[in-house]
């Protein structure tokens, strides 16, 4: 155990601890998120400024056939978009209170993304939510557990008698990276602890696969032990 002491700038008296193992698996995500900076190809702002107009038109040819309003993109829903698709970065945070419309805008994102030849995948802390994602950004998704699960299935390291549903560790060892490009999508963020979230780091590594962590670090925390994504996002790490 690791002695940790009082919270600071807070009035709340209790003494915290941790061990060994939960600083370690901190340090690799912040490790594996800063050392893949700049590793990644990026589309072009020219590309996606014309990829979006192309979107902006189709749209309007179908709000008109269909006879229904314009569904338009809010000048931060298109800022994202940018910074999604351009950034060379392999990890990359879209921090966005419930309601702003982050589903909206990842459907053109999937739509740029897939023009360019990428395999988009959703995989999210809940059932519902992979649902949501996939319904309306059109983005096939599971839950984080479920892709875990399967990456584990695909290495072929999957042991049927585990309890698929309650894991807390993964073995990828013998996983492989394929020849298409693939871009995760991981939804709801802020509610993956850092053993999971290092788990899925360490098979985007081997996929090589680009990853995007939406979310709200001002809503619910991780269950278990660590606050990856709201720690990365405050401190600006990513």
């Amino acid at each position: 155990l690791v002695h940790l002491g009082k919270r600071e700038v807070s009035k709340d008296k209790e003494t915290y601890i941790t061990t060994k193992s939960n600083i370690e698996i901190e340090k690799n995500i912040y490790q594996e998120i800063q050392s893949t900076k700049n590793t990644m190809k990026g589309m072009s702002k020219d590309e996606i400024g014309k990829k979006l107009d192309n979107f902006r038109l189709e749209e309007e040819r179908l709000a008109k056939s269909e006879n229904r309003e314009v569904r338009k993109l809010s000048e931060e829903q298109q800022r994202a978009i940018i910074e999604i698709t351009t950034t060379k970065d392999k990890y990359f945070a879209v921090q966005g209170l419930a309601g702003t419309g982050k589903t909206f805008m990842l459907d053109y994102a999937r739509q740029a993304y897939e023009q360019e030849g990428y395999t988009v995948k959703g995989a999210c802390f809940t059932g519902k939510a992979a649902e949501g994602l996939e319904k309306d950004a059109k983005i096939p998704s599971t839950t984080i557990h479920s892709h875990l699960n399967k990456l584990e299935r695909e290495a072929g390291n999957s042991n049927p008698k585990e309890d698929m549903q309650n894991k807390t560790n993964w073995n990828f060892e013998g996983l492989q990276k394929t020849n298409n490009k693939e871009v995760w999508i991981i939804d709801e963020a802020s509610l993956v602890d850092n053993n999971t979230m290092n788990n899925l780091l360490k098979a985007a590594q081997i996929k090589e696969a680009k990853v995007v962590l939406v979310g709200d670090s001002k809503q619910l925390l991780p269950v278990g032990a660590g606050n990856a994504y709201g720690n990365v996002v405050e401190k600006k790490q990513i």
